[in-house]
């Protein structure tokens, strides 16, 4: 449906796919209509809904975790830092929420239950940014900076996992985290076990780039008319 309506070529309700894939992010449009497909029914498409959901929920927790957790270790150390040794509390929180996280997708996956996937994977990426406040990298740098690459590895850890996660609904965005955290070839020929496999250390960081685009409001308003 398309803002209530029923999509009818003759009264001329609809959407062209080309047409969206023109204007936006290809990931962007597998996001919505990824989270936006209500088991059992027809989903409805609005371009409010499609605005709020982008920028909100796409580019506002993984494309913000991702982009603060690269650019602060891109900037401060250039490199992937080495993993913490056994015992460290965050790296253990890291790696639990990693494989709950893997679990429950995968059962998800397996009945082809796409949403409540999705919301799995948005929710390690709401337990990354919590990380990254409770860790607080830009104070420890400078009073603690071992603490402080410890707590970088692990999160990075959780943008490598959102990078195997991603994959079956966010290609392009999987394929850019996997080589922005130096990872090599592509991330679609991992297993889903390798989201507990620490990084690289060691391996030079180059300068990220945001995943996503944030929608213009104002193309928003034109296409609602």
């Amino acid at each position: 449906n398309l803002a209530g309506l029923k999509f009818s070529k003759s009264q001329g309700v609809g959407i062209g796919v080309q047409e969206v894939l023109d204007r936006f992010q290809s990931d962007a449009v597998r996001y919505y209509l990824s989270i936006n497909m209500p088991e059992g029914k027809d989903a409805d498409w609005t371009w409010e809904d499609f605005q709020s959901k982008v920028n909100d929920e796409l580019v506002g927790t993984p494309g913000n975790l991702v982009h603060r957790v690269l650019s602060f270790t891109q900037k401060n150390l250039g490199k992937v830092p080495n993993a913490p040794e056994t015992g460290d509390k965050l790296d253990a929180k890291a790696r639990a929420a990693i494989r709950v996280c893997g679990e429950e997708m995968e059962t998800h996956l397996s009945a082809v239950h796409l949403r409540p996937a999705m919301r799995r994977l948005m929710d390690l990426a709401i337990v990354g940014n919590q990380m990254m406040q409770e860790s607080q990298p830009w104070s420890t740098f400078k009073t603690n900076r071992p603490e402080c690459e410890d707590n970088l590895h692990s999160l990075l850890r959780i943008v490598k996992a959102l990078a195997i996660y991603m994959a079956p609904f966010l290609p392009d965005a999987a394929q850019k985290t996997w080589e922005a955290i130096a990872e090599e070839g592509s991330v679609h020929s991992q297993t889903w076990a390798a989201a507990m496999e620490p990084l690289q250390a060691g391996r030079a960081l180059a300068e990220p780039k945001p995943l996503f685009v944030k929608l213009d409001p104002d193309q928003i308003k034109a296409l609602v008319g």
